[in-house]
């Protein structure tokens, strides 16, 4: 019998020896080279019994004595997988003369920015069967180069594919006219393919929003979140700027379980709503895109900053050839959102 394992799943087959292979692949389908991925298995933390390791990417379980967990790290000394890392697994048992073999597949798991990864859990079920169970198989939707590559970041920085406890997220974008140089060269919308990609962990399964503040504020709408940074740009061309901006969004959309990132270019003249807000319990921060200096008006109030781009480089290509720039930002913002490190 053949079985694809998704989420939680689990199924039982019959206890005979189990061969284990894993694959890897980049999100544009190559296929990665041995060595890339390491495949173990472990009982109460130690190296399994019975288990004889082939090469790197496949693994022979003689026996499974005790809970028995599958898993994979990266491989050719690197500290996590590279971004784009998608892993294929597949466990296959031997028929006999009357009886199949059984073959489990857990497929398209996105392992970017992991230092390990939990695929199967494999435990008796009775002296003649085994049950295998998928360990938290999740599919990401498909996202864009630098939302990616911010996912990433931010699993790495935590140690997770999602956050436990997510949250909704909201971007709030300053639309006076100081804004004009960092809508113009894409920053504005570098920090929503940012927070897209953070969405994806700390945010998944719950809302994800953009508004622009101006007068009355504008809320920005997309089919999918990959499209969410070109329909911020659209739509903020649309709506034009203005003389100023309230740093606190109105309406009913903020609350104590949303985390706000307020987009400008220096700290607000009106920082002092901001703080009374942050006051009330809300989860409100900066994410400056200028070029000033620190301010001591906003000293308590949690800051990420971005400068803008050099001459003739995009943002996005900026963040996206600056892993350690893109890092910084992450994890400033997972701070600001009250999200610990691992």
């Amino acid at each position: 019998m053949s079985y694809i394992l998704d989420d939680d799943d689990r199924v039982t087959i019959a206890r005979r020896p189990l061969k284990l292979t894993v694959t890897a692949r980049t999100a544009a389908g190559r296929t990665l080279r041995e060595g890339g991925v390491l495949l173990t298995a472990e009982v109460g933390g130690a190296p399994a019994p019975h288990a004889l390791v082939a090469r790197p990417s496949q693994m022979v379980l003689r026996a499974v004595e005790g809970t028995t967990v599958v898993r994979v790290l990266p491989g050719e000394g690197l500290p996590a997988f590279p971004e784009g890392t998608i892993l294929d697994l597949t466990l296959r048992t031997d028929g006999t003369r009357d009886v199949d073999g059984d073959v489990v597949i857990v497929r398209d798991v996105e392992v970017s920015g992991l230092v390990v990864r939990d695929l199967l859990q494999i435990e008796q079920h009775d002296p003649n069967r085994l049950t295998v169970s998928a360990l938290r198989v999740v599919s990401d939707e498909p996202l864009g180069p630098l939302s990616a590559a911010a996912r990433a970041a931010a699993r790495h920085r935590l140690g997770v594919e999602r956050a436990s406890e997510p949250r909704d997220l909201l971007v709030a974008v300053d639309m006076s006219a100081s804004m004009a140089p960092r809508l113009a060269d894409g920053t504005v919308a570098a920090v929503v393919d940012v927070v897209v990609g953070l969405s994806q962990v700390i945010g998944a399964g719950r809302g994800l929003t953009v508004s622009l503040l101006a007068e009355p504020t504008r809320r920005v709408l997309a089919d999918v979140p990959a499209e969410l940074a070109a329909a911020t740009t659209r739509e903020a061309k649309a709506a034009g700027l203005s003389c100023g901006f309230r740093s606190v969004p109105p309406g009913d959309g903020v609350n104590r379980e949303t985390v706000v990132y307020v987009v400008t270019d220096a700290v607000p003249a009106d920082v002092a709503a901001l703080r009374a807000a942050r006051g009330r319990g809300e989860n409100l921060s900066l994410v400056l895109v200028g070029c000033g200096r620190p301010s001591r008006a906003a000293a308590d109030v949690p800051t990420a900053r971005l400068t803008p781009p050099p001459p003739g480089v995009s943002a996005d290509e900026h963040l996206r050839s600056s892993p350690e720039l893109l890092g910084d930002l992450v994890a400033a913002m997972l701070a600001a959102a009250g999200t610990a490190d691992r």
